[in-house]
């Protein structure tokens, strides 16, 4: 090995144990985190759809349960805040909650897809956790894990479904 290999190698090895020390003083991921989450995958049309959440924070500031819906053929629909309580900011188990009636009454039997996310007091989010959700004339009764979840209700998602007509995904007609 030339002096110039051996020069230029140090100098690679002194960079990377310094960066390496640099990346050690970087204090670990202080974001909202879900760790568990269940909800039925399918519903009668009407039913309350409960989505069940266990989530923590390192730092103890938690804030909002946000949602987003996304619905084949649908207009697009707002973000859901649901503000967390006092006292659940470190962590929260529970579920959130969606009414599953549509603006004109009509029976919903589309699917959709709804996206939870929590955010904290810094602007940070958790990892995005979506739940698919199919509408039934008849639906299996689904209930979350034993013992994972408490039964509390965190808040509702304050979205208003609406009858879809052109979804595609069902022998469903308006006619």
């Amino acid at each position: 090995m030339t002096t110039m290999n051996r020069l230029v190698l140090v100098i690679l090895l002194a960079g990377v144990f310094s960066f390496s020390g640099f990346t050690q003083s970087i204090p670990a991921a202080e974001e909202p985190v879900i760790s568990h989450f269940f909800a039925a995958r399918e519903l009668v049309s009407g039913e309350t759809w409960k989505i069940y959440l266990k989530a923590s924070s390192p730092t103890a500031d938690m804030k909002y349960i946000y949602a987003t819906v996304e619905q084949k053929g649908a207009t697009h629909y707002p973000v859901s805040l649901t503000r967390i309580k006092k006292g659940d900011e470190r962590t929260l188990s529970g579920y959130i909650y969606l009414n599953t009636f549509s603006d004109d009454g009509g029976p919903n039997l589309y699917t959709l897809n709804l996206t939870v996310q929590i955010k904290d007091e810094r602007g940070r989010f958790s990892n995005p956790v979506t739940f698919p959700l199919a509408f039934k004339w008849r639906a299996s009764k689904q209930e979350p894990p034993a013992g994972v979840f408490e039964e509390k209700d965190l808040g509702p998602i304050m979205i208003r479904l609406r009858q879809n007509y052109d979804h595609g995904d069902s022998s469903y007609s308006a006619n």
